[in-house]
């Protein structure tokens, strides 16, 4: 989990205003939406580096307090906050630039699966190695 059961109490004050009478959530539901918003936050990551995160970065953790918080008015709610939805929003924006390696997250250089932490290694062709294109065209005029 990226993300302390702790860190919802403002929340849950402002929700217990805003959930239908005979609907309720306790600290068991508000695990398992941050363990939701984890997975969530992994799907995204695990392309760039290897999960769950060790150390987990403040950035992380706060995009599991926002999941999590639009989670929790998502299903709990009459009504999902506009500011919550944009923030949502923002949060998965910025996951799917992170699994697309547009950019990172800071701290985690060491942190990179085998197969992305490996890819300097690969060497692509070059028609110029050793010359080869360049040996084969004098060959084909000197004949």
């Amino acid at each position: 989990m990226y993300e302390d059961v702790k860190s919802f109490n403002k929340i849950e004050e402002d929700l217990i205003e805003l959930i239908p009478l005979g609907d309720s959530f306790d600290e068991d539901t508000l695990i398992g939406l941050i363990i939701a918003a984890s997975e969530e936050i992994d799907n995204y990551l695990r392309s760039q580096y290897k999960t769950p995160l060790n150390p987990v970065p403040t950035t992380v953790k706060r995009f599991c307090y926002n999941i999590t918080k639009y989670y929790l008015y998502s299903d709990h709610a009459r009504v999902i906050p506009e500011e919550i939805e944009v923030l949502y929003k923002s949060t998965i924006s910025s996951l799917k630039s992170i699994s697309k390696g547009i950019s990172q997250l800071a701290g985690l250089d060491n942190n990179k699966p085998a197969e992305i932490a490996d890819s300097k290694a690969i060497k692509y062709p070059s028609r110029f190695n050793n010359l080869g294109y360049f040996n084969q065209w004098n060959k084909f005029l000197k004949s």
